[in-house]
């Protein structure tokens, strides 16, 4: 009988999950079909995003991140920092190339390391989900330059965000190896495949290629959360939910409408949360690894309040690092010196090296299937 009652109160939860999800689809898609000149603008405005800010600042660190890991250079640097790695964040060397890339690859590179480590056998499951806690960190180029120089003109502001989200993120990794996940320290023993390591030339191009097809995906991710922000625009027309709802969907957007409207330490929380668009790029390896989601919601909602929290120090220390505000209303137009056809060239690369190692995968699945 309790098992009964029991079930029926997981069916009666499923079934408002379910409600839930399909109340809040129709509801988007009533409003894309209701306003689609505005749906198109942020769609296209999202676009531009990828092209000029996305696509330059991530790509290139995704690619190198996974020549580390396809060639022998990420175990022999395991080996080096094994040490070090174990002793302040209980992770095994092999850990150390994504550590690494979230200092300065950008939100999802890390994770995007750790999930090839991870597929060779190299890190294990309660690695991968360690490193998905704290090593979700934006690039130097983004805090600096966007955040810091061009949205609140001041380099010194964008270092300070910088350093205190990193802080905050390091802080969290000493904390996480606290923290007892599903994964038991006994499955890194269970896990001993040995990598295939591969020469260099052609780690390249399987980083290229894997690298591409993430893009593709991080942009699309984008483009969506642009829609639903115009769509959270009409529903909330004013200023202080359009900055609420920026902060809370996408990060570029929540720090391009609250820079020089708030203060710098929520800035700071606002680059240190992520956005709910950077989460879900980094949800495929959340749902990989089988890290709960409400921990890892609730770890980047923890990385947001210590980047305030340490950020607010800092401009104590450093006082010159708080802009000086020209109007309330005032903010520096965002935009990137990067060149719009190398843009959409690189973005048709990606769409070819997918295409190609389809093709690949396809011929070699007939050999087999005539060999056979």
């Amino acid at each position: 009988m309790k098992k009964e009652i029991q079930l029926g109160s997981k069916g009666g939860l499923v079934f408002l999950r379910l409600a839930a999800s399909a109340f809040l689809l129709f509801l988007l898609s009533f409003f894309f079909l209701l306003y689609p000149a505005e749906t198109a603008k942020s769609v296209s405005e999202g676009l531009s995003l990828c092209l000029e800010v996305v696509i330059p600042s991530l790509f290139p660190f995704m690619v190198v991140s996974g020549i580390f890991v396809s060639s022998a250079v990420c175990e022999k640097l395991g080996r080096v920092f094994k040490k070090a790695i174990s002793f302040l964040f209980s992770l095994s060397g092999a850990c150390f190339c994504p550590v690494l890339v979230c200092l300065v690859g950008g939100y999802p590179t890390a994770a995007f390391c750790a999930r090839q480590l991870f597929e060779k056998g190299l890190i294990s499951r309660r690695d991968y989900q360690h490193l998905l806690l704290f090593a979700v960190n934006p690039s130097p180029s983004f805090a600096l330059g966007a955040v810091g120089a061009m949205l609140l003109g001041s380099s010194t502001s964008g270092a300070v965000i910088f350093i205190s989200v990193i802080i905050a993120s390091l802080l969290l990794g000493l904390f996480s190896r606290l923290v007892k996940t599903e994964a038991s320290d006994e499955e890194r023993e269970l896990i001993s495949i040995e990598a295939q390591f591969m020469p260099f030339s052609k780690s390249v191009v399987s980083a290229i290629s894997s690298s591409a097809r993430a893009m593709l995906f991080i942009c699309f991710s984008v483009l969506f959360f642009s829609a639903v922000l115009s769509v959270t625009d009409r529903l909330f027309p004013t200023k202080n939910a359009s900055m609420l709802c920026g902060a809370l969907f996408e990060v570029t957007c929540g720090c391009k409408r609250c820079c020089r409207k708030l203060p710098v330490e929520i800035i700071a929380g606002i680059v240190g949360w992520g956005g709910l668009c950077t989460h879900f790029q980094v949800m495929e390896d959340v749902i990989l690894s089988r890290l709960k989601v409400s921990v890892f919601l609730a770890f980047r909602l923890l990385h947001g309040a210590l980047s305030v929290v340490i950020s607010s120090f800092l401009l104590k220390l450093f006082p010159q690092a708080v802009p000086t505000f020209l109007s309330e209303d005032t903010v520096l137009s965002y935009s990137y010196n990067s060149s719009l056809p190398l843009s959409l060239c690189l973005v048709a690369m990606c769409v070819l090296l997918m295409l190609g190692s389809n093709f690949a995968l396809s011929k070699k699945q007939k050999k087999k299937e005539n060999c056979g």
